[in-house]
């Protein structure tokens, strides 16, 4: 999903590091 960081923002993928900025 759309994460960036690894930061947990929301909903989204929090396992995801800067997949869809």
């Amino acid at each position: 999903g759309a994460k960036a960081f690894n930061q947990p923002i929301g909903n989204w993928d929090t396992s995801k590091v800067a997949y869809m900025v």
